[in-house]
C-alpha cells in the first residue's frame, strides 16, 4: 500500500520469505472457487513485486481468461491435439514444428522454444515409478546440516564432546564454527577474566556443569563473590565463607596428594581470588601454592576481574601459579585490558560484546568464540545437572 516492494521491504526490514502459490487443475478450481478468479488475476499481476509467485497448470488454453493469462510471462505448453493451439498460446510461431517425442513441448521465456520434460517412465507405470521413488528418497541418508553459529551454546550442543579435563568445549568458534576446546590440565591455573567478575556467572555455571559430569574428578567451588548460590545445594564442595577454614581443609589436602599415588584429578575453581587472598593467612597461601605448583593432579580455574588479577602479579604466592598466556576472556572491553598480551588490537576486539561471547587465549593467539551459556536469559540454573 505505502508503494514499497518486495526488495525495499527487506533492506529496511527483516527478511521475509517468498510464497510460491501453485495451483494445479485450474479447471477445476475454477468451477469450484468461480468468485475467487478475480483475487487470482489481481495476485498474477501484483504478487511478484511483493514476493508471491503463482504458478497454474490448466487443460488448455480456453481454460484461462485473456485477462488473467496476460499476466503470465513464462508460459510452457505439452504437445497439443491441434497445432492451431500453439499460435492461440504464443501467437505466430512461424517456422518452429515440434518434433514427436514423448515429453516435448514449447515454452516462452522472451522467445518460444522447444524444451524437453524428463520421462521416468511410460504412461501405465508412472505412478508406480513415483511411489518407488519415494521410498527410496525416505531411505537416503540427509545432507549434512550447513553449520551456523547458534543462538545459544547450550548443554545438548556440547555434550558428545565432553570427555576429559584435557579436551572440555567452552564455546563455537565464529570464523571456523568449530567447537573450541580448553586444556585444564596443560597449566596449573587457568584464567577466566572479564571486566568484571560478574560477567563470568552463565559461563562460570556452565563450565562447572561441564566439569561435574566428567569422571574422577574431585570439584570444589570457592565462591567469595556468592555469584552462584544456586549451584550451593548441587555440589558437595561449595564454599562462599569461612575461608580460613576453607584454606588450612586445601593444605591439608593438597600435602596428601602429593604423599599419594591417586587416579583422580582435583579441580578447585576460585570465583574472586582477590578477595579470598585478603581474607586467609598470607603466608598460609603461599605455601598452599608452592605444594600446588607441583602436583599434576591439581588444578585450579580462577575467574576474577582482570585488574584484580594484574595487582596480584607481584605476589610471591601468585607467581607460583600464575599463567597469562592461556585463558579465557568474557564480554566486552578486551582492547582496553592488560592482562593478556595482543599481537594487535583488531577491529572486532572493540566490539561491545555480550557475555555469552568472549576470546579464547593461547600463545599470543586469540580467537573470538560464543562462549558456553547453558541457561540463555535465564538467571537461576534450574536446568544444571546434580552432581
Amino acid at each position: 500500500n505505502s508503494g514499497k516492494n518486495l526488495r525495499n521491504y527487506r533492506i529496511e526490514n527483516e527478511k521475509i520469505p517468498i510464497i510460491n502459490l501453485v495451483i494445479n487443475n485450474y479447471d477445476a478450481f475454477y468451477e469450484s472457487q468461480m468468485t475467487k478468479e478475480e483475487t487470482i488475476i489481481k495476485i498474477s499481476r501484483d504478487g511478484q513485486r511483493y514476493g508471491v509467485n503463482i504458478i497454474l497448470t490448466a487443460n488448455n488454453d480456453m481454460s484461462l481468461r485473456t485477462k488473467l493469462k496476460q499476466n503470465f510471462n513464462n508460459i510452457f505448453a505439452l504437445r497439443q491435439n491441434d497445432n492451431s493451439n500453439y499460435i492461440s498460446i504464443f501467437g505466430p510461431i512461424k517456422g518452429k514444428s515440434l518434433r514427436d517425442l514423448p515429453g516435448r513441448g514449447f515454452v516462452k521465456i522472451d522467445n518460444v522454444n522447444e524444451f524437453q520434460t524428463s520421462i521416468i517412465a511410460d504412461d501405465n507405470g508412472i505412478d508406480d515409478q513415483l511411489n518407488k521413488l519415494l521410498i527410496t528418497t525416505n531411505d537416503m541418508k540427509k545432507a549434512k546440516k550447513i553449520p551456523a553459529l547458534p543462538n545459544q551454546v547450550d548443554f545438548d550442543y556440547i555434550k558428545d564432546e565432553i570427555n576429559t579435563l584435557s579436551d572440555i568445549p567452552i564455546g563455537v568458534s565464529k570464523s571456523s564454527l568449530d567447537i573450541v576446546k580448553f586444556n585444564f590440565k596443560e597449566y596449573v591455573s587457568s584464567i577466566v577474566a572479564a571486566n568484571s567478575v560478574s560477567n563470568t556467572k552463565k559461563f562460570m555455571s556452565s563450565l562447572i556443569s561441564i566439569i561435574s559430569t566428567i569422571k574422577n574428578i574431585n570439584l570444589m567451588v570457592i565462591d567469595t563473590e556468592r555469584l552462584l548460590p544456586e549451584i550451593k545445594e548441587k555440589t558437595k564442595y561449595y564454599y562462599d565463607s569461612n575461608f580460613d577454614s576453607i584454606l588450612d581443609m586445601l593444605l591439608n589436602y593438597t600435602e596428601q596428594l602429593s604423599n599419594t599415588t591417586i587416579s583422580f584429578n582435583s579441580i578447585c575453581v576460585v570465583i574472586g581470588i582477590n578477595k579470598f587472598k585478603d581474607k586467609v593467612d598470607i603466608n598460609k597461601l603461599k605455601k598452599l601454592t608452592d605444594v600446588v605448583k607441583k602436583l599434576e593432579c591439581f588444578n585450579l580455574i580462577i575467574a576474577e576481574d582482570y585488574k584484580k588479577i594484574k595487582k596480584l602479579e607481584f605476589d610471591d604466592w601468585y607467581r607460583n601459579i600464575a599463567n597469562n598466556s592461556y585463558g579465557i576472556w568474557v564480554g566486552a572491553g578486551l582492547s582496553d585490558q592488560t592482562l593478556f598480551r595482543l599481537n594487535k588490537i583488531t577491529k572486532a576486539m572493540q566490539e561491545n560484546y555480550p557475555n555469552d561471547f568472549g576470546y579464547y587465549f593461547r600463545d599470543s593467539r586469540e580467537e573470538l568464540i560464543k562462549l558456553i551459556d547453558f541457561y540463555g536469559n535465564k538467571e537461576g540454573d534450574d536446568n544444571v545437572n546434580e552432581w
